[in-house]
């Protein structure tokens, strides 16, 4: 017996059905891909495929193009891209030899609107006609600098915090408060966003060692549910180009990147450059990111998470909160960062010669937060023998009220395996600065550190040179097997052998 399906029901079955091959869907071929006699040319089909794509709401589909080479025009505009970009696999390779560039973008228009200081602390934007219902990023940008001045950079520092909004009602907090006794200046813009899934995926990147210019794979601002796939890039050495941010996420919510490779980047020595650099961005979620170049560095930074990733560098060099790491392989300079909030935790993580907490000098921002360690393996070397650098606590710079303390981590560490190099000749929790002599902080209330393991016959201490915190400090210590210390101190020196 035929069974009958009514018309309307087929149509809805097919609009429902995002891999439906009944799909319409723009083809690059059709575009003069294929006939292209130069790199220029390819980039040209590809920018209009694109550019039609997005008019008609339609898909571009990759389907048996395996490898192109572009090159890129001195009137080049970004790529734009819709919600859904799969490149199946494609291998592309960009030669550059006029400017800097964006190859590829995900862009969203913003508007300003007024918000009074209080509300932005108080969730509730009901009564902010622009921000009362659908789904919102607010994007908020302190006009006072957090930082007067950068040291060595002379430049201040400002912050930015990105709510995402539903109905009115803000999903998450800001990192610090707007609403305290400093004069903060927030300026307020706002993005109309949805909950639908942004995917970018299965795609090789490649730049050719004789561009004299930067090519960028991808800019993505002001986008809320964003999903990064099975991308990699390769990147060959360059002495004269650096600056780099193969990926560039701004002013953005809920980003993940998964099965991620970034094979160098451009950052010559005393230099810098990152394969993955984000601004004002909330809830990243990384997983199996992998990397043989600097690849993650970042500013304003609100709750992050990574698993199963082998990195070179996580960072956020300043103003953030909330960082949970797991089964993840680390080497390189370390978690470099400053005004830093929240919790810094580490689960079955391997650290080779990386340390765990580097706050950077030159912000002079030592806030209160939480370093959280269990079960992790620690490569230390002669250079990195200790696990928290807590900055030169010597410079100081003009302070907004929320910096005028000078605080420590609380540390929390119930299993740890340290294994020193032959030359190491002793351990340390903290080096404090560059071995200041009477070092003071305002505040430090915890130090609980249990199940550490020693592979060699180093002592491990607490600090390099004695410290000094305003209060009473509660300090536990106890090696694998020991019985332990237990004591309240504002004088922090203490060896267990």
């Amino acid at each position: 017996m035929k069974r009958i399906i009514p018309i309307a029901l087929l149509a809805l079955l097919i609009l429902s059905c995002d891999s439906s091959p009944l799909m319409a869907a723009v083809y690059p071929r059709d575009y003069g891909l294929l006939d292209a006699k130069t790199g220029v040319e390819r980039y040209r089909a590809l920018y209009n495929a694109h550019i039609d794509a997005l008019k008609r709401n339609e898909q571009v589909d990759y389907s048996g193009i395996k490898e192109l080479d572009l090159e890129i025009p001195k009137d080049a505009e970004s790529i734009p891209l819709g919600r859904t970009t799969d490149f199946k696999g494609l291998v592309l390779t960009v030669r550059n030899t006029t400017k800097d560039f964006y190859l590829f973008s995900l862009a969203n228009a913003t508007k300003e609107v007024s918000v009074p200081q209080n509300t932005i602390d108080g969730h509730n934007f009901t009564g902010i006609k622009e921000l009362s219902s659908g789904t919102k990023l607010l994007i908020v940008e302190d006009k006072t600098p957090w930082v007067k001045e950068r040291k060595g950079y002379n430049h201040a520092v400002y912050r930015k915090d990105i709510l995402l909004i539903k109905d009115g009602i803000a999903q998450n907090n800001t990192v610090m408060p707007y609403g305290v006794d400093t004069k903060s200046q927030p300026v307020c813009r706002y993005a109309d966003v949805d909950t639908r899934q942004k995917k970018v995926s299965n795609l090789t990147f490649r730049r050719t060692s004789d561009s004299s210019y930067k090519t960028c794979l991808l800019q993505i601002d002001g986008q809320n549910n964003v999903l990064l796939k099975n991308l990699n890039t390769v990147t060959p050495a360059n002495e004269n180009l650096n600056g780099d941010h193969i990926i560039y996420i701004t002013n953005s919510a809920n980003i993940t990147y998964k099965n991620i490779n970034i094979e160098g980047v451009y950052c010559p020595k005393d230099s810098w450059g990152y394969g993955v650099s984000m601004d004002n961005v909330y809830n990243v979620k990384c997983y199996n990111v992998t990397g043989s170049g600097t690849v993650f560095g970042s500013n304003n930074i609100n709750t992050s998470s990574l698993k199963d990733c082998s990195l070179s560098r996580y960072d956020i060099h300043c103003y953030g909160r909330d960082v949970k790491m797991a089964n993840c392989t680390f080497w390189g300079s370390g978690f470099r960062t400053s005004s830093f909030y929240g919790d810094l935790v580490y689960k079955r993580c391997t650290l080779k010669y990386y340390l765990p907490v580097s706050i950077r000098n030159e912000y002079s921002c030592n806030v209160p937060y939480n370093l959280v360690m269990k079960n992790c393996t620690y490569y230390m070397s002669d250079q990195y023998n200790y696990v928290i650098y807590t900055g030169n606590t010597n410079y100081q710079t003009a302070r907004r009220k929320e910096l005028e303390e000078k605080c420590l981590p609380n540390v929390k560490i119930d299993g740890l395996t340290i294994i020193p190099d032959e030359d190491v000749k002793v351990t340390y929790l903290f080096l404090v600065g560059h071995h200041d002599a009477d070092a003071r902080f305002d505040y430090l209330s915890d130090i609980n550190v249990k199940n550490v393991v020693v592979q060699g016959n180093q002592d491990f201490k607490i600090c390099t040179s004695p410290f000094e915190v305003k209060n009473e400090a509660e300090v536990t210590f106890r090696k694998k097997g020991g019985d332990g210390i237990k004591m309240r101190t504002n004088k922090i020196s203490i060896t267990e052998r």
